[in-house]
């Protein structure tokens, strides 16, 4: 702990105090503090697939998750929430964002490339998660969907890609093999 120096100013002594608190998501209660936070976020994403899965049918705007979707992709880019939204469910909550509905409509553009391109700075993704959920599937027909933009095709072709690796052992960097005695 840094003793009182007559000299600092205000400022600089809050700068001290600032520097030696540690942020709350790395204290003792965090774990359960980012637990409760995934979770109900999670459900919440969930209520507004349900509800505009419910309004599509009868034929109403359909805007629960374009209400949500600000909070929820600033939720994926605080890595320290990442391992429990992942824990509880967070791929497959994404899948039914983003699945076509049952006469192949696709799901907001916006929508799409917001979440597509939140999940590739998503880390911790494991074989495990991509096993409980079928975003997988759902990435591999958004890719060669005809009403697909390019630039979703994009995202959704390289988060396939890495996941494929990651599964398969497949290593990102392909070295290029040293010409042997023998081929010279």
């Amino acid at each position: 702990m840094a003793t009182y120096d007559p000299m600092m100013t205000d400022f600089d002594v809050i700068r001290e105090i600032k520097k030696r608190k540690r942020p709350w998501w790395k204290g003792h209660h965090s774990p359960m503090i980012c637990e409760h936070l995934a979770k109900s976020l999670l459900v919440r994403m969930e209520q507004a697939a349900h509800e505009d899965e419910q309004l599509r049918e009868k034929g109403k705007m359909v805007i629960k998750k374009l209400l949500l979707l600000k909070e929820f992709v600033e939720a994926l880019h605080k890595t320290y929430l990442h391992r429990e939204l992942l824990e509880n469910g967070l791929l497959r909550v994404i899948g039914l964002w983003i699945k076509p509905a049952g006469n192949c409509i696709l799901a907001f553009s916006v929508i799409r490339k917001r979440l597509l391109g939140s999940l590739l700075a998503v880390a911790g993704i494991e074989v495990k998660h991509l096993k409980q959920c079928e975003l997988p599937k759902i990435l591999m027909k958004l890719r060669v969907h005809k009403n697909e933009t390019r630039h979703n095709r994009r995202l959704a072709n390289e988060l396939v890609n890495r996941w494929v690796r990651m599964v398969y052992n497949i290593p990102t960097r392909v070295k290029r093999e040293q010409p042997r005695q023998s081929d010279l």
